[in-house]
């Protein structure tokens, strides 16, 4: 039982979700991403997320769908990166969101480069906590593990992406 969804778990989840549930869990990995409806599925399973983890996700879940290796967060391009995915995700370049978004990460960007890296590391462990949270609990800790957000590189130099999946197993639909 551990490691399953709480629905399974409980006894809510309909006949068919178990069905489709085991079955998800024998194939190989698939992620389903459609921004514009900030939608996610992982191995067939919806996955609800808010916009913040969503955009850092499907901005991860991207790049490496484009061969792109893990990011460090502390630069200016991979944050301006970021904070377009934030604006797609709400739908609202001009949201007060992306505004203190943008502060709060300008702040962090004008320190001096080791309180930089912590400081920013600060802004978005949050955020990829919570998204890797809801892929846990809507597919279990042990289905979830390939679509998590994971850290690689020595501690100094600590990048993070979605490492466990190959690019033809995630698909985005515009």
């Amino acid at each position: 039982r551990h490691g399953l969804p709480d629905d399974l778990i409980d006894g809510t989840a309909r006949f068919s979700a178990v069905v489709a549930a085991a079955q998800s869990r024998l194939g190989p990995p698939r992620l389903e991403i459609a921004p514009a409806g900030r939608q996610l599925r992982c191995a067939g399973t919806e996955v609800a997320m808010e916009p913040a983890p969503f955009a850092l996700y499907c901005w991860l879940a991207r790049r490496a769908r484009e061969g792109q290796g893990p990011v460090r967060y502390d630069n200016e391009e991979t944050i301006g990166e970021f904070l377009a995915a934030y604006a797609q995700a709400l739908g609202n370049p001009d949201s007060g969101r992306i505004d203190n978004a943008r502060r709060a990460l300008a702040l962090r960007l004008g320190k001096p480069p080791v309180e930089r890296r912590q400081a920013i590391r600060k802004y978005f462990d949050p955020i990829k906590a919570k998204a890797n949270a809801a892929i846990e609990q809507a597919l279990g800790e042990r289905a979830a593990t390939p679509y998590l957000i994971h850290a690689v590189g020595p501690r100094l130099d600590k990048r993070f992406g979605l490492t466990r999946l190959e690019a033809d197993q995630i698909v985005f639909s515009e």
